[in-house]
């Protein structure tokens, strides 16, 4: 059973599959299918970091191929009419409100708050995919997802074309910016900053357009375009849920590992995290008691690899000095 909300909390403009996802998809038979969606093929990406020069990574230099821009709420609405066709029941919920798991039936109880009733669902098994919130691994475990980074996104969308129709990350004082163009001719301009560098101004649109007046590249290739949204802010710092692997429970995607968009991966990690769970529960059914053990180390792995690496990335931008925001993300 898939239990689904109707509507989603927040927008989420800016996501992208990188190339290697065509891997996932087709392990869920899916790759051809995909094709057929509005999605919108990136062959070009311009970076300024270490530098504020602008270097070139071409999508003709990866083996995987082109990145795709995607309409988030269309691609989770075909995953979940796939997964629909698939024989998965779906069940819209407007709440997520309890679980307990009766250790002698060895299956959950789990109360649902639905449009006009509350239910109780029986299952031998959940998978949280309610991203960083994790609802489902906070009730069972008490424990919310670890992180204390307080990095924050704020994005805005408009309703015309980039200046150039290439992702551009660009480093500035006070955080990094990501504009990429997105499906049906619109685009999308993203700035990453810290809550406290912020100071509740990311939100507001004179804030924001103040700070992307402070970039170079950025400024220049959103200029004059008309936004038809506020700044919607959200965390992006990354973040581990904590889960008992003595129940059959299992976190995927941002509910499991949320990374720093600065790595890219979070819709990859949701839909590679997605098949191992699923093999998981399939090993536990036959009788692996190690089975979800295993799954905790992977994710643990994962996500060490990625602080690690995001710490590598922040380390090379040393050309702001002691700018607050780098300072609180740098090693000595």
């Amino acid at each position: 059973m898939l239990l689904d909300a109707a509507k989603r909390r927040r927008p989420s403009p800016g996501e992208s599959l990188h190339g290697v996802a065509a891997t996932f998809l087709d392990e869920l038979g899916l790759d051809r299918g995909f094709l057929e969606q509005t999605a919108r093929r990136s062959y070009l990406a311009e970076i300024a970091w270490e530098s504020a020069e602008l270097r070139e990574r071409r999508a003709i230099d990866h083996a995987w191929g082109p990145d795709c821009h995607v309409d988030r709420d269309a691609f989770d609405a075909w995953l979940t009419g796939e997964a629909e066709r698939g024989g998965a029941e779906r069940m819209g919920c407007v709440a997520f409100e309890r679980a307990v798991f009766d250790h002698a039936l060895a299956r959950f109880r789990c109360s649902v708050r639905c449009e006009s009733a509350s239910i109780t669902i029986s299952c031998g098994a959940l998978v949280d995919g309610t991203g960083r919130s994790a609802v489902v691994m906070r009730q069972l475990t008490g424990r919310a997802a670890t992180g204390s980074d307080t990095l924050i996104a704020a994005s805005r969308s408009y309703s015309e074309p980039l200046a150039r129709p290439s992702v551009l990350i660009e480093a500035t004082d006070d955080g990094w910016w990501y504009s990429a163009p997105q499906p049906g001719n619109r685009s999308v301009a993203i700035w990453f900053t810290d809550a406290a560098v912020a100071r509740g101004r990311a939100a507001q649109p004179e804030g924001f357009d103040a700070a992307l007046h402070a970039s170079v590249h950025t400024r220049a290739r959103v200029a004059g375009l008309k936004s038809d949204s506020a700044p919607s802010v959200c965390a992006a710092g990354p973040s581990r849920s904590m889960f008992d692997v003595g129940l059959p429970a299992l976190p995927v995607g941002d509910a499991a590992a949320a990374f720093d968009p600065i790595s890219g991966d979070g819709l990859c990690f949701a839909l590679r995290s997605a098949l191992e769970a699923a093999e998981t529960l399939v090993r536990l059914r036959a009788g692996d008691r190690h089975a979800l053990a295993a799954y905790a180390a992977g994710v643990e792995a994962v996500y060490v690899r990625h602080v690690t690496r995001r710490a590598q990335l922040y380390d090379a931008v040393v050309r702001f000095g002691d700018a607050p925001f780098w300072k609180r993300r740098q090693h000595d």
